[in-house]
Order: C-alpha cells, then structure tokens, then sequence
C-alpha cells in the first residue's frame, strides 16, 4: 500500500486511457468484432460517458500545470467530450 499512496498523491504530465464508450444500447454491440468482447470493456452508463465524466472530473488532481489528458471516445461523442473537457477546466 506504500506504493500505491506515493502512487496517487503524485502528478502526472499526461493521463492516457481507452475507457469504455458505448451506450449500452448501441446496435453496434452486436456486430462485427464487438460481439466478442467483454461488455465491460465496451459499455459505459449516461449514453456511454460515465468513465469519460469521471475522467474528467478527478482529472485535474492529478495532473501537472499545464498537463494533458487524452482518451478515446466515439467518433459522434467529440464535442460532448469537448464540453465535458471545458465543463471540467481541462480544456
């Protein structure tokens, strides 16, 4: 437990992650490739921004001045990203 308290008491230049952002009624979950991955790698609750909200809104504790944060989101989800981003001072 010693690590992981030095671990988040730190600041980080980036945070970087993939986390899941699929509404969990998307049509898409059943084709193609997603039909064989695990759900909870997949789907997030609020229309698939829940993690992303998250993300976003612990963000800043653990970031430097002037550090980043870069996730993937759903290729109609950038300007509500953009909205949580700036909602959050983080952009």
């Amino acid at each position: 437990m010693r690590g992981a308290k030095h671990y988040l008491s730190s600041s980080f230049d980036v945070i970087v992650s993939n986390p899941p952002y699929i509404a969990p009624n998307d049509v898409h979950l059943t084709q193609g490739d997603l039909r064989y991955e695990p759900l909870s790698a997949l789907v997030a609750e609020d229309d698939g921004f829940q993690d992303i909200l998250q993300i976003a809104s612990e963000a800043r504790a653990y970031l430097k001045p002037g550090g980043y944060v870069m996730l993937e989101h759903g290729f109609e989800q950038g300007a509500e990203v953009a909205r949580i981003f700036k909602k959050n001072g983080l952009y």
